[in-house]
């Protein structure tokens, strides 16, 4: 009982930072009745869902020798929210629109956080 309890407050902690927004598209494969042509469309499948976007940098040394810079983006959700990989995630926190894809996930009793790169076009 008192795991419970230490989870709820670090949950409800976590959830108390959530100031964006998602919204999150799957492609999905369909086909036309009529001409039976199958063609890709956009799905949403998360709309309005409390989240919160963090940021950081990893400096990679190149070959060359030179330094690089990589963003690294995070995405927290609540543990129900389960996010399928290569999804189109649109967020809107603190005034910015970010559209961003998750690779994996990592889940936990009181929250879930995806790695996440810029969306640049459905693969």
């Amino acid at each position: 009982m008192q795991k419970d309890r230490v989870v709820t407050a670090y949950r409800k902690a976590i959830e108390s930072l959530y100031t964006g927004l998602l919204t999150a598209v799957v492609r999905e494969t369909s086909r036309d009745p009529v001409t039976k042509v199958s063609d890709f469309r956009e799905k949403t499948v998360y709309e309005d869902i409390p989240c919160r976007l963090s940021f950081s940098t990893a400096e990679n040394l190149q070959e060359e020798k030179t330094m690089a810079s990589e963003n690294i983006i995070t995405l927290f959700t609540s543990p129900e929210i389960d996010i399928k990989t290569n999804s189109k995630i649109t967020v809107k926190q603190n005034g910015y629109t970010f559209t961003i894809t998750n690779a994996n996930k990592k889940s936990y009793a009181s929250h879930n956080e995806y790695s996440c790169t810029e969306f640049l076009r459905w693969l």
